[in-house]
C-alpha cells in the first residue's frame, strides 16, 4: 500500500510541475505621465509588445487622464505610429496628463517594449530607450515618467518586472527636441 501511495504522490508532483506554466495569471500595466510647460508637446514614447513582436493588448483602450486630478482628459490624444526606431505611442497634449491601462490574462507571458537602444544582458538592470520630441512642439519644457510592469502569479509564487525611467520615486525625465536616449531601470522581484 505504501508503494502505491508513493507512486501516486510522485505522479501528482510530476503532473503539477508540468502544469505550473499554465496555471496562474499575468497582469500588465502601461503608465506614462507627460508634463508640458507653456505650450503643446508632441512626443513619441515606447509601447508594450508581446514576445512575438505584436502590439500588446495593454496598449488597447488606453485612458488619458488630466494629471494629477485623475479625471478623463479630452484635450490630449495618443496613437500608435511607426518611427525610424520602431513603433511608438505619439502623444499630443497641452496639459499635464497620465496615460494608463491595466490588463490581466491567464497563463504566463513576458512584456517587452519597443524603441530599445540597449538590451538587458547578463542580469544587468539598466539600459536605455529612445523618446522623441517633435520640433513642432511649442512647450518650453516637457517632463515624462515612463513605466511598464508585469506581474506573474503561479499558484502561490509571484514574479515581476518593472521597467521605468524613474531611478527614484517621483524622479522625472526632462526631454529635449529631437531623438532622446534616456536610461531605464529594470527591477525584478520574485
Amino acid at each position: 500500500m505504501k508503494t502505491k501511495l508513493i507512486i501516486f504522490v510522485i505522479i501528482i508532483c510530476i503532473s503539477a510541475s508540468g502544469c505550473m506554466g499554465m496555471i496562474g495569471r499575468t497582469s500588465f500595466t502601461y503608465d506614462v505621465t507627460v508634463s508640458p510647460v507653456n505650450g503643446t508637446a508632441i512626443i513619441y514614447v515606447p509601447i508594450a509588445v508581446d514576445e512575438d513582436g505584436s502590439v500588446s493588448e495593454v496598449m488597447a483602450n488606453l485612458t488619458i487622464y488630466s494629471y494629477p486630478d485623475n479625471v478623463p482628459s479630452s484635450n490630449a490624444s495618443c496613437e500608435i505610429i511607426d518611427t525610424i526606431h520602431g513603433k511608438a505611442l505619439e502623444i499630443i497634449t497641452d496639459e499635464p496628463i497620465r496615460i494608463k491601462n491595466d490588463i490581466s490574462q491567464r497563463g504566463r507571458a513576458e512584456l517587452n517594449i519597443t524603441l530599445w537602444n540597449e538590451t538587458f544582458e547578463n542580469g544587468s538592470t539598466t539600459g536605455s530607450i529612445w523618446m522623441y520630441v517633435d520640433s513642432s512642439s511649442t512647450a518650453e519644457d516637457v517632463s515624462i515618467t515612463f513605466k511598464a510592469r508585469y506581474v506573474q502569479v503561479v499558484l502561490a509564487y509571484g514574479y515581476g518586472v518593472r521597467i521605468t525611467t524613474e531611478p527614484y520615486l517621483d524622479d522625472v525625465t526632462a526631454l529635449k527636441n529631437g531623438w532622446n536616449t534616456y536610461p531605464v531601470y529594470e527591477r525584478r522581484w520574485g
